[in-house]
């Protein structure tokens, strides 16, 4: 199984049986780095509760069924580049022996930013102003839409909007919403970042760097 998320996320990998003929006697999760080395992270044995844990930031839910084990969901917080990796859960399953299930683990660090352009170099009524929207990686879509009418929609490849003749009820605050392609691990994820456009103000508004999840 794979899991691809952004930086800054809570990231729960699960490892459950779905049958209740099984008896688990043990669960070991283990990350694998380079040299297929493997480090523990928690252990549960349902005889010797609770939890030992090896880890900072982690925790572990068990999940259990008419008072059987039937496995656990590995909870990673706030996970940064460093946690990309392959998770192992190690299930020791009376008769049956280990069973061993991987979970690859990639996290992306996206930095998104919008920016405003007054092409009159002021911000009056019936003027124009570009948009940019701007991500990295870089994004195949960029959406637009003003907050306050979230039908007014706008999409294209470059980022870069335009809006013609901005009047005073056009202040707003606009949402800028990045797209990436299916075969991108991106895909999927919805964060947007946000910008003010300003008529009433006495200077224009500049740029606001940062992002967020819906």
């Amino acid at each position: 199984m794979s899991i691809n998320t952004t930086a800054g996320q809570n990231i729960s990998l699960p490892c459950v049986i779905e049958t209740d003929e099984k008896n688990i006697a043990q669960i070991h999760w283990k990350r694998i780095t380079a040299g297929n080395k493997e480090h523990s992270i928690a252990i549960f044995n349902p005889q010797f509760p609770p939890v030992k844990y090896e880890w900072n930031n982690v925790s572990l839910d068990i999940e259990d069924h008419s008072q059987k084990l039937r496995g656990s969901i590995l909870q990673l917080q706030e996970v940064d580049n460093w946690a990309s990796g392959q998770y192992m859960c190690e299930l020791t399953i009376f008769p049956d022996g280990t069973v061993k299930r991987v979970t690859n683990l990639l996290v992306i660090d996206v930095k998104l930013s919008a920016s405003v352009t007054w092409l009159n170099q002021s911000a009056g009524e019936g003027v124009k102003v570009m948009i940019l929207c701007n991500s990295t990686p870089s994004a195949d879509n960029y959406f637009l839409w003003p907050s306050k009418d979230k039908s007014s929609v706008l999409r294209n490849e470059t980022g870069l909007f335009l809006l013609h003749e901005v009047m005073r009820e056009s202040d707003d605050v606009y949402v800028c919403q990045p797209e990436w392609s299916l075969s991108h691990p991106l895909h999927g994820q919805n964060l947007t970042t946000q910008v003010r456009v300003c008529c009433k103000c006495d200077e224009p508004s500049h740029s606001h760097k940062g992002g967020h999840r819906l």
